[in-house]
């Protein structure tokens, strides 16, 4: 019995350790002071939000009014066009030419070319949602975020390199680009006073998400 004691001692020395204490840190005075608090009365928030990345780059979301406990949506997306078809290599005639090059002085070959495409948002996209919980304010939703880039990973006869007769020479890199489509989704959460300034550290560790949110009625 002396035993188990003993170790919930030293627990709970090591949970009240002072060596290191984060700036954010609240004091118990305080946290008594406001949880005792007149409770929050609202039923409509006005929230503002943008997203700090680790390259300095800033996502500015715009202001939005929401009811309380309402989700509320906020795009910072752009369109991406990326080509869905494609006309194959065409080569000159015989008749139009001789050998890689052409009597005319014309191209020998033309290249794979996009003929269509298709558009697809990326970007982020926040929802999110405000309401009164005792003297606080909470927020929770999500935030996603979804990137695209265009690679050339097809390798086959009509869709790889072509080269002069005796392949010394790339004619073309005949490159069929296609998209790749990465989103992420980070849930969020956040509670603190109307007045606060809420700072979310996002999963993947590298961005953060800044929200505040006043009181509109």
């Amino acid at each position: 019995m002396k035993f188990h004691a003993c170790l919930a001692v030293a627990f709970a020395l090591t949970l009240c350790s002072c060596s290191s204490l984060p700036e954010s840190t609240v004091s118990i005075e305080q946290y008594k002071a406001w949880e005792y608090g007149p409770p929050l009365k609202a039923r409509q928030f006005r929230i503002t939000a943008h997203l700090e990345k680790e390259n300095g780059e800033l996502t500015e979301f715009g202001t939005v009014t929401a009811k309380a406990g309402r989700v509320v949506v906020v795009n910072a997306t752009r369109e991406f066009i990326y080509p869905t078809e494609f006309d194959l290599p065409e080569t000159l005639r015989p008749e139009e030419g001789q050998g890689d090059g052409s009597k005319s002085g014309a191209f020998p070959v033309t290249p794979s070319t996009p003929k269509a495409f298709a558009t697809r948002d990326i970007g982020d996209v926040l929802k999110i949602s405000a309401k009164p919980k005792g003297a606080f304010l909470e927020l929770q939703g999500s935030l996603s975020t979804t990137s695209a880039s265009l690679t050339s990973r097809s390798r086959a006869e009509a869709v790889s390199p072509i080269s002069d007769a005796k392949k010394q020479c790339i004619l073309t890199d005949n490159k069929v680009l296609q998209p790749e489509f990465k989103t992420t989704e980070s849930l969020i959460y956040s509670a603190g006073l109307p007045t606060s300034e809420h700072r979310i550290a996002l999963q993947d560790g590298k961005s953060t998400l800044v929200v505040k949110c006043e009181v509109v009625r």
